[in-house]
């Protein structure tokens, strides 16, 4: 069909096919063709004039292309069936097929379409194309592309056949001859009547980067709910078409920026197949859901279609895929059911999850013990690495970092975790937060919001863009955008000790020194309850709290506080010297001068603990009674740095 006159509705256009395949109850392959007589015009009918042909008999089961045992039919939609789609899974499995399989008379289609049943041609060579698609299949098993393509091109020039027409374009496609396999799929019609291979034409476009004719051959909705196909029982196990057409669709989306249609897509895909786990990854990678939005959906789908075991083991798959900031029981035991009933211990995705959860926990040694058994069992496995990378660079192991960051850029320099990150995949996350983080670690905040902003509006399930925008923003004293950020932040994720006390810090700017203590109370239940380890964090909100304490004119549970983050890091100059003020304004004026000295033998040069000591001793020198004023100022940094 030339190219200007394809169809670019949203649903598929429907005509009539010239011959379908379908496999009757006995399992032998028939065929209904037609042909016009030179008399009458009128179509031939079958060999059995009491047989129901076989494209009528169920409505739908033309949709079905079947597995080796069955029949390998291209999935074609007729004017007879198009209506009553709803009694098919419209499924392809579209791997190369087992030999012994192959070698099946129900499974090849030897028949050239434009011939009747009983054509010399057919008789002739029948079993040298039934050998020569055997030839085909055994090469594409053996990765040998030119001799399928060698022989699917004989095979189509003797038959005509849709299915090996449709093989061939495998072929093509799977040798990155995507404009080739894409002129013979519109050459041939089989877009108007067949969806797998309106599917492969798909991915050929998108696969060129076509995204609007991808988007004129997929649909912008999925065509099949307008024709009632609902929630399609699959009787046969396979992955289906719409399910495919669907994630497509989404992955379309998502290059045009259309992260809300991209969405739908996704979710659409899963719901009608929730075995295209492909649609969850996709979901998960780009942060599409918040933590609460994944687990509801998680919920609202329909796993009773496939059997219970199997249903309960996907469904523990994908609820131990989830954000861990939220359902941290039902995580747990999913993970748990995995290892033990299902038998799942060394398997990479489990450990990915647990060891995601570590990281949430700031437990970076834990976390890494089991990155490095995954990469013991895969050594580049692409999943694994950004938390793998995460956990050497908290743990300062920069010559294992640096070794790793060689071989991925000699290894797999075309992957965005490798190098020019942005440039290779402009919505791949980390790349456009650790961009970001490069600039905050060296004060250039304005590039660093340009970088956070980017990355919110590509992510916009997660909350770490936003809260990072909020930190940028205080330290600029831009008060009003920091609430904007830190509150939408909050709104994404309310179990995140790191939310939590920037929340604390932007209410304490705010002089709300009573609900900045709330806060930061909550953050450390937090971070106790997921069982966080990392000192600075922990360092971080007593330090702040002490300040709010402080503020309060709670001096006993400010003292108490800066002793804490004493007792965990000596080196801490601000809180030496932020200790000696709260002693200084409880009276212990001879106390405050030894801290405010630990402080100025941690840093020499500070003015402000300069100043401090100054006022102590004069206080001392005079015997003054009053206390001294509260000073505006602050000792060391109030708000979090984020590693």
């Amino acid at each position: 069909m030339p190219r200007n006159q394809r169809q670019s509705s949203t649903s598929p256009r429907v005509t009539r096919s010239t011959a379908t395949i379908d496999t009757p109850p006995n399992g032998k392959s028939q065929r209904v063709a037609k042909s016009t007589s030179a008399r009458g015009g009128k179509r031939s009918a079958s060999k059995n004039p009491t047989a129901t042909p076989t494209r009528f008999r169920t409505g739908i089961d033309s949709m079905h292309v079947r597995t080796a045992a069955s029949s390998a039919s291209v999935a074609t939609l007729t004017p007879n069936n198009a209506n009553n789609i709803s009694g098919a899974s419209s499924t392809l499995d579209l791997t190369p097929l087992l030999r012994h399989a192959l070698q099946s008379p129900s499974f090849i289609n030897s028949t050239p379409v434009s011939a009747t049943t009983d054509s010399p041609l057919s008789t002739m060579t029948n079993t040298r194309v039934e050998r020569m698609r055997l030839w085909r299949h055994d090469a594409l098993q053996q990765h040998l592309y030119d001799t399928a393509a060698t022989w699917g091109e004989q095979i189509v020039a003797l038959t005509g056949d849709p299915n090996d027409i449709f093989w061939l374009a495998q072929v093509y496609y799977l040798t990155s001859q995507y404009t080739r396999a894409e002129s013979l799929l519109f050459h041939k019609n089989l877009l108007e009547s067949s969806i797998a291979c309106r599917v492969l034409a798909a991915q050929c476009c998108i696969s060129m980067e076509k995204w609007n004719e991808a988007l004129q051959v997929l649909g912008t909705e999925n065509p099949f709910r307008k024709i009632g196909v609902g929630h399609v029982k699959n009787t046969h196990g396979g992955i289906k078409l719409e399910a495919t057409m669907c994630f497509l669709r989404g992955k379309v989306f998502v290059k045009q920026s259309n992260f809300g249609k991209a969405k739908e897509a996704f979710q659409e895909a899963l719901r009608l197949d929730f075995k295209c786990i492909e649609a969850l990854d996709a979901l998960e990678a780009l942060c599409l859901m918040n933590g609460d939005d994944e687990w509801s959906f998680i919920q609202s789908i329909d796993f009773d279609e496939q059997d219970p075991e199997d249903a309960d083991f996907i469904k523990s798959i994908y609820i131990s895929k989830l954000k861990k900031y939220t359902h941290m029981p039902e995580i747990n035991d999913a993970l748990e059911k995995l290892q033990s009933r299902y038998g799942l211990h060394d398997n990479c995705d489990v450990l990915l999850s647990q060891a995601d959860i570590y990281v949430t926990q700031s437990r970076f040694a834990d976390a890494l013990v089991l990155t490095n058994r995954i990469c013991e069992i895969d050594t580049y496995n692409i999943a694994c690495l950004p938390i793998h990378i995460v956990c050497l660079y908290e743990l300062n192991q920069k010559q294992k970092l640096f070794m790793l960051a060689h071989e991925l850029v000699e290894s797999y320099a075309q992957l965005p975790i490798s190098c020019k990150s942005s440039t290779i995949d402009s919505n791949f996350g980390p790349a456009w937060v650790g961009f970001a983080h490069t600039f905050a670690i060296d004060g250039e905040h304005d590039q660093a919001i340009a970088a956070y902003s980017t990355s919110a509006r590509l992510f916009q399930g997660t909350h770490l863009p936003s809260l990072f925008l909020g930190m940028q923003h205080l330290q600029m004293d831009s008060v009003a955008l920091a609430d904007e950020y830190l509150h939408a932040s909050y709104k994404l994720c309310e179990n995140d000790p790191l939310v939590l006390n920037e929340m604390g810090v932007l209410l304490y700017q705010k002089r709300e020194y009573t609900n900045a203590v709330s806060f930061l109370e909550r953050a450390i239940y937090l971070a106790q309850d997921i069982g966080c380890e990392k000192k600075e964090i922990w360092e971080t909100i007593w330090f702040n709290l002490g300040h709010a304490f402080r503020k309060l004119g709670k001096w006993s549970l400010a003292r108490t506080y800066f002793e804490k983050v004493i007792a965990m890091n000596p080196s801490h100059f601000g809180a030496y010297a932020a200790l000696g003020m709260v002693l200084h304004l409880d009276g212990h004026i001879e106390e405050a001068i030894e801290a405010y000295h630990q402080a100025l033998a941690i840093s020499p040069t500070d003015m402000i603990a300069s100043d401090l000591l100054l006022r102590a001793l004069e206080d001392m020198c005079h015997t003054q009674d009053d206390e001294p004023e509260d000073e505006d100022e602050d000792v060391g940094d109030v708000s979090f740095e984020r590693e």
